[in-house]
């Protein structure tokens, strides 16, 4: 674990050997193991010693490494990842870039396989950044789960201001269970 610490310093290294690296670049890559709390690696910056872009980067990483398989843990859906993610706001991150990152991606990010609580089931195609609960999703499984022609259906369609839609997400799917591939739709 100690070892693979080293990637920052390294990463710094290497970045300072040449003049052009721009200085958010050397920050992201020095800050990104770093946490609000104190308890990051290496310098052990804490709260707003931390630069912005350290702080977007710590987040970004660690929603990356959480979303996706490694040798020690299987992904989390990105909707429960969120979940953590703000969970550990005011700890190992700033509540407010937390929910600014919540905002730029949604509760449901591009590409997450819900379902509908008509029972239709679906893949998020954009996000909906004034309701982020309603966001567009390409409906391909009708009610009974049967495959069915793709559909899209935005969540949060207004009129005067109210939301006529009465659909709403009831949970994420694992795509992998449905033999899904979601990259082929966004």
């Amino acid at each position: 674990y100690n070892i693979m610490k080293n990637h920052v310093v390294l990463g710094v290294d290497i970045l300072s050997r040449h003049s052009h690296i721009p200085n958010d670049a050397m920050l992201f890559t020095s800050q990104h193991h770093e946490r609000y709390n104190g308890t990051g690696y290496p310098q052990k910056l804490a709260g707003e010693k931390i630069s912005l872009i350290g702080q977007i980067g710590a987040i970004s990483d660690v929603y990356d490494a959480i979303t996706y398989d490694r040798v020690y843990h299987k992904a989390t859906s990105c909707h429960g990842t969120i979940k953590k993610l703000y969970g550990w706001s005011d700890s190992l991150f700033n509540r407010v870039i937390i929910e600014k990152f919540i905002q730029c991606i949604g509760i449901y990010p591009i590409g997450s396989f819900v379902e509908l609580n008509t029972g239709q089931c679906g893949i998020v195609i954009s996000i909906n950044h004034n309701m982020l609960l309603k966001p567009n999703v390409l409906i391909l499984f009708d009610e009974n789960k049967k495959p069915q022609n793709p559909n899209l259906i935005d969540l949060g369609t207004e009129v005067a201001n109210q939301v006529i839609s009465n659909y709403s997400i009831v949970k994420e799917l694992n795509p992998v269970e449905w033999n899904l591939d979601v990259s082929q739709y966004i």
